[in-house]
C-alpha cells in the first residue's frame, strides 16, 4: 500500500505498528511518499533499520518490525520513537 503526503505545504503524520498493519494487505508493506518538509513519526514499533531500497528510481529508508516493512522516501524528515 502507498500513502502520498506530497503537498505544497509541510505535512506530518504519526503512525504506530497497528496503523501500518491496518493500512496494508497480507504483505504488510507500507510505502510513504512525500517531499522535503514533510515528516513521518513512527512510534513504539521497535523498528530495525534496514538497507535503503530503490523503488522505481526513488530511494527509500527501510524499517522492519516483525513481519511488517515500512518504506519512507529519503526526502521526508523521519523520526522513530
Amino acid at each position: 500500500e502507498v500513502i502520498a503526503i506530497k503537498c505544497a505545504s509541510e505535512n506530518s503524520m504519526t503512525l504506530g505498528l497497528q496503523d501500518v498493519l491496518a493500512s496494508t494487505d497480507e504483505n504488510n508493506l507500507l510505502t510513504i511518499k512525500g517531499d522535503a518538509g514533510n515528516a513521518v513519526t513512527s512510534t513504539a514499533q521497535s523498528c530495525v533499520v534496514g538497507a535503503d531500497q530503490e523503488v522505481e528510481g526513488q530511494l527509500y529508508h527501510a524499517y522492519t518490525s516483525g513481519g511488517t516493512t515500512l518504506l519512507i522516501v529519503t526526502d521526508i524528515i523521519q523520526n522513530n520513537t
